[in-house]
């Protein structure tokens, strides 16, 4: 897990600079997100969540740079495990995973990160994070380029027809271009 991820702003719209070979899968708008380390030191920010084939990226919805002191995390797939999905009755759907922190980066130890989904359902979302991790999990010894294409393919042929009225996620069907 990493904090404050470089970003990059494309026709209105905030992106994590991509790595060489990561393909954007989904993004989500009205995502909470809480951060606690085993010390309870405790984030939480509101805003915009992307799916990736290497990571999961979350980035506050204030505008400009400096506005908040986590303005975005990235936590690799490889990196996640113990990912549960709750469903409560009196607050909103949300999905609790534990990631190893990089070096550097201002919480130490396990990082327990709880992911709420503010608006609608999660019916697209979920199976599609659900594949990624496993697929990487399956291919995690391969050459990382052909992972990504690989891992791509097969979401695109699994849900190129999956649709949930009621989750706002939306599916890049064509990649983000960068300047």
């Amino acid at each position: 897990m990493a904090c404050n991820v470089p970003l990059i702003r494309v026709q209105e719209e905030w992106f994590p600079l991509p790595y060489e070979n990561e393909l954007f899968i989904l993004s989500r708008k009205g995502v909470g997100c809480e951060i606690k380390n085993e010390r309870c030191n405790r984030v939480w920010s509101e805003g915009v969540l992307v799916l990736t084939t290497q990571r999961l990226v979350f980035m506050d919805k204030r505008e400009g740079v400096g506005q908040a002191a986590m303005e975005s995390f990235e936590a690799p797939l490889y990196g996640i495990w113990n990912e549960q999905f709750h469903q409560p009755i009196l607050a909103a759907n949300n999905l609790t995973c534990d990631v190893q922190p990089f070096d550097g980066q201002p919480f130490s130890g396990i990082i327990r990160c709880k992911l709420f989904f503010y608006r609608g359902g999660v019916g697209v979302f979920l199976p599609i994070f659900f594949t990624l991790l496993s697929l990487h999990r399956q291919q995690s010894h391969q050459r990382e380029a052909r992972v990504n294409h690989d891992i791509y393919r097969q979401v695109q042929e699994r849900f190129s027809a999956f649709i949930d009225p009621s989750d706002p996620s939306h599916i890049y069907v064509a990649q983000p271009s960068f300047p």
